[in-house]
């Protein structure tokens, strides 16, 4: 018994390091793919509902269907990307003809232009800012005339918090590019957009991480931009590299952040950064910095004044301008916080009622 315990324990030690072996876990390559690579849904689906399944999921953050329970992962483990399969798109591609006024028109011709690196587009709700530029954006990356699309917004909400989001960059980012990625679907068709960055051609960012990165052969597009800081605009502007181009959208007349520049603003307070910017250029800012004419030239702003989304948004935004008209007085000096305003508005209905 004593010989047979000895060889089962020799046995055992002999096997032990082959089984450690064994359960070491296998070198994997790290990548910004968000889906893992042993996590690759059922072949047997149809292309679209795999990237219908894999939008869900990056989307709500539950497991994909048919991948054995996994939910894509910011870091995970992945494979090489695979040349984008552009023609399976052909289909459902719908290109959209920006042409319903002049300041359409104006605004569609300098995204397309070759000699304008700087679009700043300003327009209210509706007016197709994010869509047109999106869609520009996909025709250079379906072209090859750039490598990747990024993507851009300052992290503020609308009047509202939601409390802190848990998981990456990416995942407290996607939901305040939704705009975005649905003008993506819009143009390509159904999960285009989760295609495109399991590919690597398309890149969500956030102001908070940009600083230092170089945006080379890309076409970026910022929107809401009226919430940004004039310091977050001069970051954003100054990332741009060569063979780039930059979209910056937004609408002052709806801002969401009363920090620094964007302090009151809105049609009675004081102007956001984007307009500042917009102004600096239309008066000959660039010229007064010592930029060259030629270079001066390379940055545009487009006015877009009419809401195409539908008669009811139209409506609603002519009937919004005209109650601020009404309700929001002009501002003495010294007070330039809504509070203010509020807190004397309140004093005048209470002395009124009296």
């Amino acid at each position: 018994m004593g010989t047979r315990r000895g060889r089962d324990e020799e046995s055992m030690e002999h096997e032990r390091p082959a089984r450690r072996q064994r359960t070491d876990p296998p070198a994997v390559l790290w990548s910004i793919d968000p889906l893992p690579a042993h996590a690759a849904p059922d072949d047997s689906l149809p292309p679209d509902e795999v990237d219908r399944r894999f939008e869900r999921s990056f989307r709500f953050g539950t497991p994909i269907p048919g991948a054995g329970g996994a939910a894509p992962l910011d870091g995970g483990p992945s494979h090489s990307a695979a040349p984008f399969n552009w023609a399976r798109y052909a289909r459902t591609w719908k290109s959209f003809d920006g042409s319903e006024d002049e300041g359409q028109r104006r605004y569609q011709h300098l995204l397309a232009s070759e000699d304008v690196t700087v679009v700043v587009g300003l327009g209210v709700a509706g007016t197709g800012k994010t869509l047109l530029a999106v869609q520009e954006g996909l025709e250079r990356l379906r072209s090859g005339r750039v490598r990747k699309l990024i993507l851009g917004r300052p992290a503020v909400t609308a009047d509202e918090d939601l409390g802190f989001l848990p998981g990456t960059e990416r995942d407290k980012i996607t939901p305040l590019l939704a705009p975005m990625l649905d003008a993506i679907d819009k143009v390509m068709g159904p999960g285009a957009w989760a295609a495109l960055q399991r590919a690597h051609l398309l890149e969500m960012q956030s102001f908070a991480y940009m600083r230092g990165r170089n945006h080379d052969d890309a076409f970026v597009v910022a929107d809401e931009v009226q919430n940004a800081s004039l310091q977050q605009l001069k970051l954003l502007a100054t990332r741009l590299g060569r063979g780039s181009k930059l979209c910056v959208l937004g609408d002052g007349s709806q801002p969401d952040r009363n920090v620094g520049a964007n302090w009151g603003a809105g049609p009675h307070g004081t102007i956001s950064s984007i307009e500042r910017f917009a102004r600096f250029i239309e008066d000959g800012g660039l010229e007064r910095a010592g930029v060259a004419p030629g270079t001066a030239a390379c940055f545009q702003v487009a006015h877009l004044t009419k809401c195409f989304r539908s008669e009811t948004a139209a409506a609603a935004v002519a009937a919004f301008d005209q109650i601020e008209r009404e309700t929001v007085q002009p501002r003495g000096r010294g007070e330039t916080g809504s509070a203010v305003v509020l807190l004397r508005q309140a004093m005048e209905q209470a002395q009124r009622e009296r």
